[in-house]
């Protein structure tokens, strides 16, 4: 548990919701530099209380947005192993938010 890790997910990643509570449990799991982080999509799953497909496309999303990388086990590797992430938490500041604030020349 980092909590550093989860500290700068609080302070600098704009999103809510289930993404943000995805990589809060990330957070908690990896050490202070964001990695020795193993978990799988049905602990992500389970304690984000979701289903494991929902997991599977927020942490996708995380690698394809480049705050999230596999840096082992990328081809699954042996039977029941887990793939091992780097959470980079160095890139959190500049995730864009999905509810920013309106123009004051906006309609509303």
């Amino acid at each position: 548990m980092s909590l550093i890790a989860m500290g700068a997910v609080w302070q600098n990643f704009s999103r809510g919701g289930s993404e943000k509570l995805t990589l809060l449990a990330l957070a908690d799991w990896c050490d202070d530099d964001g990695k020795s982080l193993y978990p799988s999509i049905q602990r992500i799953a389970k304690k984000i209380s979701a289903s494991e497909s929902q997991a599977r496309r927020i942490v996708h999303g995380f690698i394809e947005e480049g705050l999230l990388s596999v840096v082992g086990n990328h081809n699954g590797g042996a039977k029941g192993a887990t793939r091992q992430y780097h959470l980079h938490l160095e890139r959190l500041a500049s995730t864009p938010g999905t509810h920013a604030t309106p123009s004051m020349d906006a309609t509303p």
